[in-house]
């Protein structure tokens, strides 16, 4: 990796990681409140029929991941030009999605709504109002994606973690007017919330008109790019659409099979997995868009160095905070909770192991989205993400307790993993083997090591025994991701970046 490249990825990263600290502390404070002030069967409400609204929007991440893949490698192979249009026609393509969004979401969303979930009759007028601010908010959701790509394309993560910030701290505010706002709160959650992504629209809107020429360009019909964004996009969204339902159906299942209040013990495992998943999203964010320049320059060997060091780091970003976590849930969610629901330390303890699996292999994906070849692979992942939810179904009819659906995630993701892997050899012979060898089977050792010794430690609910016992499982896996899963280049890039660190120290005293 070119020095300017790993710089570059590591002031993104920096910023990333400050947003994200911001983040966690405030979502940390925002979720127990929200939590104690909507009480349990509203919070599930706000969360099965957000649910029910993602269920469609979740073309609009599907289209943003093609966007970015597609505004990095023309500015990677540097055609100015074909980038202007291949943005003019996102523009095209987002304006006749959102219109069938909304008619998807007043149809199906509707009749999903009112007659197959689970919802006391007396708040169902207020998850109706809910389910339309949804279905705004979605589109301004759909908008946002292609100025977002442009931004995350060009790398420029300090203008995305800033305005992430200000989601966050706004939130803090709309939890204030939810104390004292004499109206119900389920409806006016959810207003809050909707006229903060409207503010966040119009500042990514204007900041790219300003920064990027690029975006100079309306709605753009060209048969050609348009071809090749649909021919992308058409099987990324199989693929997608299947882990949507697997994500969103879960929800769906449980509130058919146990009611509102099993949701709102998945939506807290859902917060945890989100947490420990942004220690890993930073870099991964960062490091994306290199490796879709890196092919599309030709420089495929640089690219993979990159992908198995950013995977290595991914694993021990992720693990410092999830081994631990796995171990301890119980005490955390007491302290963070006024009331703990049933089945969510086990949901979390489940949703940390999946989450752990499903980072260290997502940026492997990268390099198959950066050939364009995707059809096949999205069809088996997505065939493998929507196993999840017959299979569930089963084991819920046969009387299996709830905690049995998030196990059969993690048997489909491992099955996600391995095509991740199979797949490298598309781009480069022997890529499996290399794979395996410098990433997988370090990052499996290290994982089955460090989970085993924090095993072996004592568990404790008391503070004064608990929190030393934490920063120790801290250390063990820092110990065993450096001296197992780390190879000779990721050693010493942290022996660089710590020289440069204790350098900077020593002239500020």
């Amino acid at each position: 990796m070119a020095s300017e490249s790993v710089n570059k990825i590591v002031k993104n990263t920096l910023y990333l990681y400050l947003q994200q600290a911001i983040s966690l502390v405030i979502s940390f404070f925002t979720v127990g409140v929200t939590l104690e002030v909507l009480g349990v069967s509203d919070y599930g409400i706000s969360c099965v029929v957000g649910g029910a609204v993602s269920m469609f929007s979740f073309l609009t991440g599907t289209m943003a991941v093609g966007n970015q893949r597609f505004y990095s490698f023309y500015i990677g192979t540097g055609e100015t030009e074909k980038l202007r249009k291949v943005v003019g026609s996102t523009f095209f393509v987002y304006i006749i999605l959102m219109a069938a969004l909304v008619i998807l979401c007043e149809t199906i969303g509707l009749w999903l709504l009112n007659h197959k979930l689970v919802i006391p009759p007396e708040r169902m007028f207020a998850a109706n109002v809910v389910f339309q601010v949804g279905v705004v908010s979605m589109g301004i959701s759909l908008l946002q994606a292609p100025f977002l790509g442009l931004i995350t394309a060009h790398e420029n993560m300090s203008i995305y973690a800033k305005m992430s910030v200000w989601d966050s701290v706004s939130r803090l505010l709309y939890l204030y007017l939810l104390l004292i706002i004499p109206f119900d709160k389920l409806i006016l959650y959810s207003v809050l919330g909707m006229c903060i992504g409207l503010i966040g629209q119009a500042f990514y809107m204007w900041y790219c008109f300003r920064k990027y020429p690029e975006s100079h360009t309306g709605p753009v019909y060209d048969k050609l790019i348009l071809r090749e964004l649909l021919g992308f996009n058409v099987w990324n969204l199989c693929g997608n659409f299947a882990w949507m339902l697997k994500n969103q159906g879960t929800g769906m299942l449980l509130n058919v099979f146990f009611g509102p209040a099993i949701n709102a013990a998945q939506s807290i495992a859902g917060q945890v997995r989100g947490f420990s998943s942004i220690f890993a999203n930073g870099l991964t964010t960062s490091v994306k868009p290199q490796i879709t320049k890196n092919y599309a320059s030709g420089e495929h060997d640089r690219m993979f160095r990159l992908t198995y060091s950013g995977g290595k780091i991914t694993y021990v970003l992720m693990a410092v905070v999830v081994i631990p976590a796995i171990f301890n849930i119980g005490i955390v969610l007491d302290l963070w909770l006024p009331v703990v629901p049933e089945y969510a330390v086990v949901f979390c303890q489940l949703m940390l192991i999946e989450v752990l699996i499903e980072e260290v292999g997502r940026i492997l994906s990268t390099i198959t989205q950066a050939t364009g070849k995707i059809r096949n692979y999205q069809l088996i992942i997505g065939f493998l993400g929507a196993l999840n939810i017959p299979v569930s179904f089963v084991f819920l009819k046969l009387g299996f307790n709830p905690a049995w659906v998030f196990a059969i995630s993690i048997v489909c993701q491992l099955g996600v993993n391995a095509v991740r892997v199979i797949y490298l050899r598309k781009v480069k012979t022997g890529a499996v083997k290399e794979c395996l060898r410098e990433l997988i089977i370090p990052c499996g050792l290290a994982a089955l090591a460090s989970g085993m010794v924090c095993f072996m430690f004592p568990s404790s609910s008391y503070l004064p025994i608990a929190v030393p016992v934490i920063i120790l499982e801290i250390g063990v896996v820092l110990v065993f991701g450096y001296f197992i899963a780390f190879g000779p280049l990721e050693r010493m890039m942290v022996k660089d970046y710590m020289g440069k660190i204790a350098r900077y120290i020593k002239r500020t005293k």
